[in-house]
């Protein structure tokens, strides 16, 4: 994805300045990256920065497309949000990592046209325990020990839109349609992850397709 996307998230503090004929107004490159955020191209949106190793979620409204100003602290209490993101890992609104009644299902289509209900029966997964990468570095990680863990909550279906290896890590996008459960447990989504990597090979950067079913 080129750097030529619409911003769809911006702190009114960068608008600042902007009023001014006197000054140059325009955004430095370091400034935009400082922004949390999602970024679009077509019908793919990327996470604007990179998300760390550790508990760093970025939370997202999947009504509004965007992100939401949710902490650690109180992402469990809030339901103005649907997804997080942490590396690969997806949290939900659901089970133990919110209050809400979200949740996932994997699909075996490849296409999100193809995906035009929600399966009847289906069972959707909530959240629960994992185990997520505390820690990562190439010097210090084998084959054999692995990254340093951490425990967390997020959920193990959405885990499979993004496939990893390694040592040294690689994120593969999965070819499936996932449907997700908003946090309102009766507004449903079709997702699919399309890249893990912005345009200067850095992975983190979750890039996805959605579309409300």
């Amino acid at each position: 994805m080129k750097k030529t996307l619409l911003l769809l998230s911006l702190p009114i503090a960068l608008c600042f300045g902007a009023c001014d004929d006197d000054d140059d107004n325009t955004t430095t490159q370091n400034e935009i990256e400082n922004v949390v955020g999602l970024i679009r191209s077509g019908d793919e949106y990327q996470l604007y920065r990179e998300t760390d190793y550790g508990d760093d979620w970025i939370y997202v409204s999947l009504a509004n497309v965007d992100t939401v100003a949710v902490s650690e602290d109180t992402h469990k209490e809030s339901t103005e949000w649907d997804v997080a993101f942490n590396r690969y890992n997806i949290r939900t609104n659901s089970g133990l990592s919110g209050s809400g009644n979200g949740g996932a299902l994997k699909t075996d289509f490849t296409s999100l046209s193809l995906c035009t209900a929600v399966p009847e029966g289906a069972t959707f997964a909530t959240d629960t325990v994992v185990s997520i990468t505390a820690s990562f570095s190439l010097s210090t990680v084998t084959a054999t020990t692995g990254p340093a863990t951490m425990e967390s909550t997020a959920n193990t279906v959405l885990a499979e839109a993004m496939a990893f290896a390694g040592p040294p890590p690689s994120y593969t996008p999965s070819k499936n349609v996932f449907i997700i459960r908003a946090a309102d447990g009766k507004t449903f989504y079709k997702f699919m992850a399309v890249g893990f990597y912005n345009d200067e090979g850095e992975s983190g950067y979750y890039s996805f397709k959605l579309e409300k079913l």
